[in-house]
């Protein structure tokens, strides 16, 4: 049905979806026509929720560009040259063929899913967008002296501590950017992942905030996470990537695409029988290239042993992955998830994006389980020269030269460090400190042992791999690795 006005055009469109329908495709396209002087662009829709049926949905404009995602989370969203909903992206209305992308994202087998799409378009601006004025954040901002806090630690290689998974109002989050910087900073965070579901116009909003001089109190890091009904994805860096994957191949080329412009690409939550979470485990354990997994999802109790065991799996493989960690945080105050549990700590330059990346890629990190610890400085040696996480230590595979570790704990009092590698646990220390010290030797195989890694936890059996639910992980580092044993993931 088409409404047409003086100013204004209203377009209806109504369909049934079966489960037979999504086995054939993820997605449906709904196509309208956008006249000449169009500026303003409202979509609402409806769905046979009561049925169980889950719709997602976002739109591309006539020149093929992606212009917003919002999941389910958003029952209607608008775009205009000046502003949109958060998720969606301002600009030019150009005139042509849009078209309205919904995500299939449950259709039950035996239920027909019916939906209705309902398109505005006006010659007039008919409203702003909900975004708070910025007044109030700088007035907070110079209260907290950011520019001081950061003098000293700026321009330089050290650990840094942040959370490399968030959401806000973008994607299905409550809370805005400004909010989650708040909070941020409450918590003694350093840097903030913001990784809002298949859209980027996060980064956009945060590229406004910088150009207009606004002074941050933590580095933002832009990301996206790449939602898929197959598997979930952080890419971090700020670009968009197409998220309407399907097959092991198309998962296989996302990779290599990332890899292309030179950003990191992890795997998000592949925990086991998630409930009432598309997607969240990663259906292609098979496929390798992947530069991080993410072994902690949110608090510990969560079901982070099952990832925790595929990635320590995907090391005895020689791969090169490296272990990170993020909240998941939406703001949402009735869940457990809290912004900065897990916290996950990189060695690099707060400054550079680039270097925050390039170090998530070379393993330089550890994840913890809070903002304030417990953390960890491993150092081995051998052969007079000294590595740390991330490093690769180049082994005489002709005999077997013990490293010399010299480990530093602070804050894991009463809790067990472990030494590890493929073969299982190789040492399993006491921490009887608030700062504490241990220096021993490693012993490796130099044919077959490609790595080290280090955890502190509450284990009923500090031997055993195997965690049991009374268990509880509170540190786990990325690999130092061992050559020639290893092999780089890249595809």
């Amino acid at each position: 049905m088409v409404v047409k006005k003086d100013d204004y055009i209203e377009i209806s469109r109504e369909g049934a979806i079966e489960y037979r329908d999504k086995l054939k495709n993820d997605y449906l396209y709904v196509e309208f026509e956008v006249p000449e002087g169009i500026k303003y662009i409202e979509v609402s829709y409806s769905f046979s929720r009561e049925k169980g049926c889950i719709i997602d949905i976002g739109i591309i404009d006539s020149k093929g560009r992606f212009r917003g995602w919002s999941g389910s989370s958003k029952k209607n969203f608008f775009i205009s040259r000046e502003k949109a909903t958060p998720g969606y992206i301002e600009g030019e209305i150009d005139p042509g063929n849009w078209i309205v992308i919904l995500g299939l994202a449950k259709i039950p087998e035996n239920e027909i899913c019916k939906y209705t799409v309902r398109i505005c378009m006006s010659r007039k601006i008919s409203r702003d967008a909900d975004i708070r004025n910025s007044t109030e954040f700088r007035s907070y901002i110079k209260n907290n002296s950011a520019k001081e806090k950061n003098a000293n630690t700026s321009h330089r290689l050290r650990w840094i501590k942040g959370d490399l998974h968030t959401h806000t109002i973008h994607s299905d989050g409550r809370n805005t950017i400004y909010d989650l910087i708040y909070k941020a900073v409450e918590k003694g965070l350093e840097y903030v992942a913001i990784t809002d579901h298949n859209t980027t116009s996060t980064s956009l909003e945060i590229k406004r905030l910088e150009e207009r001089g606004d002074i941050i109190p933590v580095k933002i890091l832009p990301g996206i996470e790449i939602t898929t009904y197959y598997g979930h994805m952080n890419v971090w860096g700020g670009e968009w990537f197409d998220f309407r994957l399907r097959t092991r191949e198309d998962f296989i080329s996302i990779i290599r695409e990332v890899h292309r412009r030179n950003l990191a690409i992890s795997i998000n939550h592949p925990v086991r029988g998630i409930v009432d979470c598309i997607g969240c485990d990663f259906l292609f354990r098979d496929i390798r290239g992947f530069d991080a997994l993410e072994v902690w999802n949110g608090p510990w109790f969560a079901g982070n042993s099952n990832a925790l065991e595929w990635w320590h799996d995907i090391l005895c493989e020689r791969y090169r992955v490296s272990a990170v960690g993020g909240s998941d945080y939406h703001g949402n105050r009735e869940s457990p998830v809290d912004l900065g549990i897990p916290t996950t700590y990189i060695y690099a330059d707060i400054d550079s994006i680039e270097s925050i990346i390039e170090a998530i890629k070379e393993g330089r990190t550890f994840v913890t389980a809070t903002p304030s610890g417990p953390v960890i400085n491993p150092i081995v040696y051998y052969n007079g020269n000294a590595y740390t996480i991330g490093d690769i230590v180049k082994i005489d595979s002709t005999r077997k030269t013990p490293l010399v570790s010299d480990i530093e704990v602070i804050g894991a009092s009463g809790y067990t460090l472990r030494l590890i590698g493929s073969s299982g646990v190789i040492k399993a220390i006491k921490i009887d400190d608030h700062r504490f010290n241990y220096r021993g030797e490693i012993i490796i195989d130099p044919e077959n042992d490609p790595f080290v890694r280090f955890e502190i936890g509450e284990y009923s059996d500090p031997f055993s791999l195997k965690l049991k639910n009374s268990d509880i992980i509170s540190v786990i580092t990325s690999p130092i690795y061992i050559e020639p044993n290893i092999k780089n993931a890249s595809l």
